[in-house]
């Protein structure tokens, strides 16, 4: 059942990375070969959406890179924000002053990247502006637990009915390999989120 949810839920989502550039060298990134600095020009971006409008996308993630540094960035957010019903922006939060200037909607959902938690100034989760705010915890068969989880507490303790936490399995190595450890880790996560 649960998986036929998630299935659904993704229907009628397009991904698109607007820019390869990007202002961090995260390990896992499944982006990290792709650093030639090309940004999908507006125009392009505006014909792309009302392309997927036209044919029931309802709902748009935009990626890279990083997609705060595209020199439209703004103008990108808002023209997302005109076709489709929900937008998910992936971001390390490094290029606060530019998600300053974006004002999410209700059901507009900021996903910040927790590698960068420490760096991450409390102005940058927007918590004056509508929508939901996710940490996405990458999970990896070496991560310190235990660090991770006083980490998600400080930040989710900046505003607790608004950040969430979400764990995301490494895509960068062979999970098969390290299977055990990894659900070793986020079952130890899990249990001290669920207790806490």
């Amino acid at each position: 059942m649960c998986k036929w949810l998630i299935i659904l839920f993704m229907m009628h989502m397009v991904r698109m990375w607007v820019t390869e550039g990007c202002n961090a060298f995260c390990h896992y990134c499944m982006n990290a070969k792709n650093r030639d600095n090309h940004t999908m020009e507006k125009s392009r971006f505006e014909m792309l959406c009302e392309y997927f409008y036209s044919n029931k996308f309802d709902k748009i993630a935009l990626m890279g890179g990083e997609p705060t540094i595209h020199p439209d960035f703004s103008d990108l957010y808002a023209i997302a924000q005109k076709y489709f019903k929900i937008v998910y922006l992936f971001t390390n939060a490094l290029n606060s002053k530019k998600l300053e200037e974006i004002s999410p909607r209700e059901n507009d959902i900021i996903i910040y990247n927790f590698n960068f938690s420490k760096k991450l100034k409390e102005e940058a989760l927007l918590l004056a502006k509508p929508g939901e705010r996710l940490l996405d915890i990458v999970v990896t068969h070496n991560m310190d637990s235990a660090n991770i989880i006083e980490e998600i507490k400080r930040i989710t303790s900046i505003c607790p009915n608004r950040i969430k936490a979400q764990l995301v399995l490494n895509n960068s190595f062979n999970i098969f390999k390290h299977k055990e450890l990894i659900v070793n880790n986020v079952n130890y996560i899990y249990d001290l989120i669920k207790s806490s």
